[in-house]
């Protein structure tokens, strides 16, 4: 009697040779741990070593099931395990009942895409309690082989009793007992497959213990139970398919493609996912990150924010009940009919349509600019129309390439008519193996079999989109007036912010070309020389007033003496005033440069132009009591006075006539404006009166005339509509202006004070972003440096031995320990941030300051030829604080000074450290820094740096000031040597 036989090759056919590629059998793997149901599963992939591990914490694997249906294909484990009169075993922590995504068996074969052996760890728990560990290393690569039936093949298995974890002696001994099978099979196997085979074999080399200590996530250590496996070496193609991640283009990875939204995490009161998946990528430069998990996939607070929400039901017999919300409107009830109902049930069954639709120009959209543009970018890469059984992904449903309901198709051929774009989409068809048990898959994960069920489902989709564009969302829409009326006034509102956009940017640059003259000469002196040139011809002036021998001649001159100098001195005061128009919102730069023209203008009319006036005032008094000419006094204030007087007078009268100008100019637009209202709706009514004259109405029937009579009227409603709203528009907008010039403001100021503080709060949300990514960075950072520190402490000790007895090992142990001292010390800087410091002050000297920076930069120091020099009042300082605080602040310090001080070449290279009653002071021969930037430097994100974030004086100020300390700038400007102070706040 005749026999079919197997070959071996039919595990690698309908395995790794079904699957479309990586992400799809991580993906089936996922749905295998949410068959075991598995709370958590969680992938690791560590490109240096080539080692791939997916664990999940689900019941596990017995021996029995094991061999019996793991390593058995086609198994009928899972075959009925959705019929509803099954009572599964939940596991241990009483889970609801899932509904099963695998029946073929098959699905476990996958793994063999990702790498060519895998070890496999698996505990079960079960009603009776935990189960050994069962550990099976498996190579793929002989089931390649042509001419090898499965019997010739051996997986070896190995049971360990008592929690314990298998160490590399037993993973070692596994790969040497394949290694005997293929030695056994000899020439059955080609030479160069066999040395290939075993070298890989040799990567089986390592103690999943070790690994297990290096990783977060599910164990199988102790009471721990699920199924793991580790895949060494891996598939090259797997590091591309992340890799293109790094790419700023729009393209997702075929990795985000098929795992990104696995369970449905999208939807407002959806619901957790029956089971949580992570894939962390560890990347050989040691940066870490959860490829799939967190925000990477939408999110319900993205699924609100869009524009547009549809909710609803198809019917067993494909008709859609549910509800449409345009632009956050109230949602209104909507059912729209699929033409193709036969009056049966369908085969598809019913099923539940929910999504969110964001427009494509930021023009027609009611999200903020910003999130509008980090939405789009998220939706150009995923979005789509998912599909989702049981809260379980389907593929490839979802993928941008993969528009399986043909909505781009029919954009393409019109897509003013047809309106949704399958990029601005994101939401789902929810499923359920109950309602929709003929939507079958394919064996290789492409979809769903293009049977009835599955046509029937696409059609209805079809005709879905297609009805609720005509229904909504096209200018002669049913229901489309709230869109449309939305549409038109979100396009009015951004019309008008461009405008003002445009013309608050021109006004900035106009500003700011005034800021950057007055900053330019201050830094340069020229108010300075100007009062000095000021003095020097007052004082030409009153000289010659000495020799002039009539009385009343010299009274005149020493009065007109005093004028010019009052004049020259207005006129220097004037060329250091900027004045910032009314008008003008400013930006976060351009506030700052403000504050610090505000406080440098004072300055120098306190240092400068004051004493100026008072000594001109003194001279002119003491020429006259020396020379003993006769000048009234009265006559002196009344001469200085009217010269204001006449200025003043002369600039409101040219200030007048301007505002009478434009106030003629804004009658006649106004004027205007309004009288082409009028003659739009007069020629509007013309046209319909000429089209009703042209129409012969005299066979019409009732209901046709009605109709025509009724779209004549809506038209005429429509013209009256346009003209009264704008000539109300013009009369709110006078009315404002009246109330605002009668209050003694402007409407622009108005409008200017909120630009600002929307500018300050977009610029300060920005901020708060960044500084809670770098945040949870230095969590992230701290988190690792903890375990880091502790494994290079303990490797530091184990050298003290060979260090006692050799001093070159000595050298390199001293070395390594004090290196490690400062880095550690340095680090501690971003302490304060996270709450995690619990040290007590202690009294420092600057004594032992200088010697810790002599200990951090001396290399530095000595290669760029720079001297740190403390001042006897630096060393003989104490301050009362805490080392990870202080020493950090004094570090950032002089790493910056170091960095300037090298962008200079030539000349003097110094930084010295020195202290006055209060404070430390660290000075440097760098560059100094610009009055205008003085108090911006200490901002979150602001720096000079080529390259640079920002972050170092921000940080080191914040964590100064949570202890009672503070950083200043003392000393500032072009030409200044830059100093910082250190010391008590004030």
């Amino acid at each position: 009697m005749a026999r079919i036989k197997v070959r071996a090759r039919a595990v690698d056919m309908l395995g790794r040779q079904q699957i479309a590629g990586i992400p799809t059998a991580v993906h089936e793997l996922f749905k295998n741990a949410h068959d075991a149901y598995a709370d958590n599963v969680r992938v690791d992939y560590f490109r240096a070593d080539e080692l791939f591990i997916l664990r999940d914490d689900g019941i596990g694997m017995t021996l029995e099931d094991f061999e019996g249906r793991w390593l058995t294909l086609g198994t009928e484990s899972k075959v009925g395990a959705n019929d509803p009169g099954k009572q599964p075993w939940t596991g241990p922590r009483n889970a609801t009942a899932r509904a099963i995504t695998g029946e073929k068996g098959i699905g476990r074969l996958a793994i063999a895409a990702i790498g060519p052996q895998v070890l496999v760890l698996t505990r079960s728990v079960r009603p009776s309690g935990l189960g050994s560990l069962v550990v099976s290393l498996i190579q793929w690569g002989l089931f390649e082989i042509p001419g090898l039936d499965l019997e010739a093949i051996e997986v070896p298995v190995v049971e360990l009793e008592g929690g314990k974890l298998p160490d590399l002696g037993v993973v070692t001994g596994l790969a040497d007992r394949i290694r005997a099978n293929i030695w056994q099979l000899g020439d059955r196997i080609p030479g160069d497959i066999g040395k290939r085979l075993l070298s890989e074999l040799d990567m089986a080399d390592f103690d999943p213990g070790s690994v297990y200590a290096q990783i977060d996530g599910p164990t199988l250590a102790g009471d721990d139970f699920g199924t793991h496996f580790f895949i060494r070496p891996t598939n090259p193609v797997l590091a591309d398919d992340i890799e293109q991640s790094d790419d700023a283009g729009s393209e997702a990875t075929p990795l985000e493609k098929m795992l990104l939204g696995f369970g449905n995490t999208m939807m407002p009161q959806g619901g957790e996912p029956p089971i949580s998946a992570q894939f962390w990528d560890h990347r050989e430069d040691g940066v870490s990150r959860d490829l799939i998990g967190g925000s990477a996939f939408f999110t319900p607070a993205e699924f609100d924010s869009a524009d547009h929400h549809i909710d609803g039901e198809f019917d067993e017999f494909g008709q859609f009940t549910g509800t449409v919300s345009v632009y956050g409107q109230p949602a209104r009830q909507h059912t729209i009919v699929w033409p193709d109902s036969t009056g049966r049930p369908t085969e598809c069954g019913p099923f539940r349509l929910r999504f969110a639709y964001l427009q494509g120009s930021l023009k027609d959209s009611r999200v903020p600019p910003d999130e509008w543009a980090r939405l789009s970018g998220k939706l150009n890469k995923i979005g789509g129309l998912y599909v989702y059984r049981d809260n379980i992904r389907i593929l490839p449903y979802g993928n941008s390439d993969f528009d399986f309901v043909g909505i781009e198709r029919r954009r393409t051929k019109s897509a003013q008519d047809w309106f949704f774009s399958y990029r601005r989409i994101f939401g789902a068809v929810e499923l359920t193996h109950s309602r929709n048990s003929n939507l079958v898959e394919k064996a290789g994960r492409e979809g769903f079999r293009a049977n009835r069920a599955y046509r029937e489902m696409t059609s209805m989709l079809e005709n879905f989109f297609e009805r609720l564009a005509i229904d909504f969302f096209r200018p002669t829409s049913q229901f489309g007036s709230e869109f449309n009326s939305i549409k038109a006034e979100i396009n009015q509102e951004a019309k008008l912010l461009a405008k003002r956009a445009t013309k608050t940017k021109e006004r900035q640059a106009e500003f700011k070309t005034e800021l950057d003259t007055f900053f330019t000469s201050i830094e340069k002196g020229d108010p300075t020389r100007e009062a000095e040139r000021i003095r020097a011809m007052t004082e030409e002036r009153l000289s010659a007033v000495a020799t002039i021998k009539s009385p009343e001649a010299a009274a005149d001159a020493l009065i007109n003496a005093e004028a010019d100098a009052r004049r020259a001195v207005a006129a220097l005061e004037k060329s250091i005033t900027v004045v910032k128009p009314r008008a003008l919102g400013m930006n976060k730069s351009l506030t700052s440069d403000w504050n610090a023209y505000q406080q440098n203008s004072e300055r120098i009319r306190r240092e400068v132009v004051m004493p100026l006036l008072v000594q001109v005032e003194e001279r002119i008094s003491e020429v006259a009591a020396v020379n003993e000419i006769d000048v009234d006094r009265r006559r002196r204030l009344i001469t200085s006075l009217e010269q204001r007087r006449s200025s003043t007078e002369n600039e409101a009268t040219r200030l007048r006539r301007q505002v009478l100008e434009r106030t003629t100019g804004l009658s006649q637009q106004v004027d205007t404006m309004a009288r082409k209202a009028l003659e739009r709706m007069a020629s509007g009514f013309d046209l319909i009166f000429a089209e009703v004259g042209r129409t012969d109405i005299s066979d019409m029937s009732e209901s046709d005339l009605t109709h025509l009579q009724r779209g004549w009227e809506n038209r005429a409603d429509v013209i009256a509509k346009d003209a009264r709203d704008l000539l109300e528009a013009l009369g709110e907008q006078l009315v404002s202006l009246t109330g605002a010039v009668a209050e003694g403001g402007t409407l622009d100021a108005t409008t200017a004070a909120l630009e600002s503080r929307a500018d300050a709060l977009e610029e300060q949300l920005d901020m708060y972003s960044e500084l809670a990514q770098s945040g949870m960075a230095i969590g992230i950072v701290q988190h690792e440096f903890a375990n880091t520190v502790k494994r290079i402490r303990t490797a530091i000790a184990q050298l003290q031995p060979w260090a006692y007895g050799t001093s070159e090992i000595r050298e390199i142990r001293d070395d390594l320990s004090d290196g490690f001292d400062h880095l550690d010390s340095y680090l501690t800087l971003f302490t304060p941030l996270s709450r995690r410091l619990h040290r007590k002050p202690v009294e420092l000297s600057g004594e032992e300051i200088r010697n810790y920076l002599f200990e951090v930069f001396n290399d530095r120091l000595r290669r760029h030829d720079i001297k740190l020099v403390a001042t006897p009042a630096f060393r003989s300082k104490v301050i009362l604080a805490l080392p990870p605080i202080i020493l950090p602040s004094f570090v950032n310090i002089v790493d910056n000074a170091i960095h300037w001080i090298t962008t200079v070449p030539g000349g003097e290279r110094e930084i010295l450290l020195d202290a006055d009653e209060d404070l430390f002071l660290i000075s440097n021969s760098g560059p100094g820094i610009p009055l205008r930037i003085a108090d911006r430097i200490f901002e979150f994100g602001a720096t000079e740096k080529i390259g640079g974030r920002g972050m170092g004086l921000f940080i080191a100020r914040q964590a100064l000031r949570s202890n009672g300390l503070d950083l200043t700038l003392q000393a500032a400007g072009e030409n200044v040597r830059p100093q910082f102070a250190i010391g008590p706040r004030e």
